[in-house]
């Protein structure tokens, strides 16, 4: 008795493995759709993005509440930042510089992670605990005056 070898066909498999997958990811991208929206992704107070080739705003969130800029303090901070660090940079935010800011003051939530410097200058543009001032306090400052430092000491130079 002969054995008939099975013949595969590359093309039935192919379609049997990509028709799932792709209702599969038909479904999730609706799913997604359905229950997502940068309106609830973002978890500030208010936003307002603007188009600025026609003005035209295309992502808005309590866009007339009134808010209040962050103090001229940390925006000198800032600055001088700006030009000591890359703004691309990776830093840790130090726990002992974050446990310095005042319980329930802050609006960033900066917690012990690394954050782009870019994402810390942003955190330092709204009213919050200064959570994310210390931290990039104690960066720019443990990179000028090196190991051996306290918290307060870094951020207070």
């Amino acid at each position: 008795m002969k054995h008939r070898s099975r013949r595969r066909h590359p093309v039935r498999l192919a379609l049997f493995l990509l028709i799932p997958l792709a209702a599969a990811g038909i479904a999730a991208a609706v799913w997604f759709e359905n229950h997502t929206s940068l309106q609830n992704v973002y978890d500030g107070k208010s936003l307002i993005l603007v188009d600025r080739s026609d003005d035209s705003i295309f992502i808005s969130k309590r866009e007339t509440d009134t808010r209040v800029p962050a103090s001229l303090a940390k925006l000198f901070v800032l600055e001088y930042a700006c030009g000591l660090a890359d703004r691309d940079a990776i830093v840790p935010a130090d726990p002992q510089a974050i446990a310095m800011t005042k319980p329930g003051s802050s609006v960033a939530g900066i917690t012990e992670q690394e954050y782009y410097l870019h994402n810390l200058y942003a955190a330092m543009l709204v009213p919050s605990g200064n959570d994310a001032a210390y931290a990039l306090a104690y960066h720019i400052a443990k990179n000028e005056l090196g190991e051996g430092y306290t918290a307060t000491e870094y951020i207070d130079y």
